[in-house]
């Protein structure tokens, strides 16, 4: 299994988000925004505790949610948290 692109998935998934967001509505901004929070501390040379802390905190918006692009990002996301 090649390794997962963190920072693509990341993007991606805001990308994906935002999209669903200005056709449908604002029910898919939670999403754009613990993508986004993440990506930018994936990108970050100086990422901080308060700022996973941050992202930790956005990524509870979505759980539980049955959406295959949250379950996706979360499921990155806890993949990542675990091998830092």
């Amino acid at each position: 299994m090649a390794p997962w692109d963190f920072l693509d998935t990341a993007q991606r998934l805001a990308r994906y988000f935002s999209g669903r967001s200005s056709v449908a509505n604002d029910t898919w901004d939670n999403g754009r925004a613990a993508a986004e929070a993440w990506a930018a501390t994936l990108t970050s040379n100086a990422a901080e505790e308060a700022d996973l802390v941050h992202v930790d905190h956005l990524m509870l918006e979505g759980r539980g949610d049955p959406g295959t692009a949250w379950q996706e990002l979360i499921l990155a996301y806890d993949s990542w948290r675990e091998g830092r």
